[in-house]
C-alpha cells in the first residue's frame, strides 16, 4: 500500500482537550487549515472510538455519527487512509494500529524502512558516481 506521510510541525494545545488534542494531530499530519483539521478529526475521532469497542465503520454509518455529509466523510476518509493513519478493508475503516500510539509506531517503522532504503540507493549512488569514503 502506498500513502503520503507529512509531518508538519505544530504547537501542542497548552491545555488537555481531546478536541483539541485531535485538531492538532490531524493538522500535524497536513490536513490543512484549521476548519479541514477539525473535519478529519470528527471523523478519525469517531473511528478511534469504534476501534476501542472492535467495531469497523462504513462512511454512510459514519457520516450519520458525525453529522457531515456522506461525500465529506469520504473525503476525510480518503485523506486519512492516504497518510497510513486508517485502513480501508471491504467497505469498512479501521484505525491502523489497535490504538492511536500502536498506529503512530506503525508509521514510524514504515519510515525507518523508506530511510533505510535511502540510504542504501545513496551508498550505491555515492559508489557509482566515485564518492570517496574515510
Amino acid at each position: 500500500m502506498d500513502f503520503r506521510i507529512t509531518i508538519i510541525r505544530n504547537r501542542k494545545p497548552p491545555e488537555k482537550n481531546i478536541q483539541k488534542d485531535l485538531d492538532w494531530f490531524c493538522k500535524s499530519f497536513g490536513f490543512c487549515e484549521d476548519t479541514q483539521a477539525h473535519t478529519a478529526s470528527k471523523v478519525l475521532k469517531e473511528i478511534i472510538r469504534q476501534n476501542a469497542k472492535g467495531n469497523a465503520m462504513g462512511s454512510t454509518e459514519l457520516a450519520s455519527k458525525v453529522d457531515m455529509s456522506r461525500g465529506a466523510v469520504i473525503h476525510q476518509l480518503n485523506r486519512l487512509v492516504s497518510a497510513g493513519l486508517i485502513e480501508k478493508s471491504g467497505r469498512y475503516y479501521t484505525l491502523r494500529g489497535a490504538s492511536i500510539s500502536d498506529t503512530i509506531r506503525e508509521l514510524e517503522r514504515d519510515m525507518q524502512r523508506i530511510f533505510e532504503d535511502f540510504e542504501e540507493m545513496a551508498r550505491e549512488m555515492d559508489e557509482e558516481l566515485g564518492f570517496m569514503r574515510r
